[in-house]
């Protein structure tokens, strides 16, 4: 049995979101399906992220004491200004989303998750070159390093030991 389990290919995370995050994911992209947006962009993440209303990034979010209408109300002026698309063309993740979810797999491969989840995500979004993120961000409220050290925390109390 133990010959078998070294001839398994190893989970890598990038493959493997977590439930909720998967269900952030399927929200950010209906979220620009609705707004006819021919991209996934990071703001939509981050909308998925505040209305999923759970999960170890919300809850975290929570602690820093950030209040998920404000980031809201942040958002909604920026994911009306995206560009739209024709109708017909399913969403696409942008450049940016990429190196989010990416970066969000790196971070969950760090702390030996075999999977990313929402802390990773939250995490990665206090990392991204994407302008908008950042700015909506700081205008809600939430110090970036202060919010890095609570996904940080919260990840290391889901890998205790």
């Amino acid at each position: 049995m133990a010959f078998f389990r070294i001839l398994q290919p190893k989970r890598r995370p990038q493959d493997h979101p977590s439930p909720r995050a998967e269900r952030l994911l399927i929200d950010a992209r209906r979220t620009a399906e609705a707004y006819g947006h021919p991209q996934i962009e990071t703001v939509h993440v981050l909308l998925g992220l505040i209305d999923l209303n759970r999960g170890a990034g919300f809850v975290t979010l929570k602690k820093l004491g950030v209040e998920p209408a404000r980031i809201r109300r942040s958002l909604m002026p920026e994911i009306l200004a995206l560009p739209r698309k024709p109708h017909g063309t399913a969403p696409r993740h942008s450049a940016d989303c990429e190196r989010l979810l990416k970066l969000a797999a790196v971070e969950a491969e760090a702390c030996g998750h075999t999977y990313y989840g929402t802390a990773h995500i939250l995490l990665a979004l206090t990392m991204t070159r994407d302008q908008r993120t950042a700015r909506i961000l700081d205008m809600a409220g939430v110090d970036l390093i202060q919010a890095q050290q609570a996904a940080r925390q919260a990840l290391a109390a889901l890998n205790p030991g």
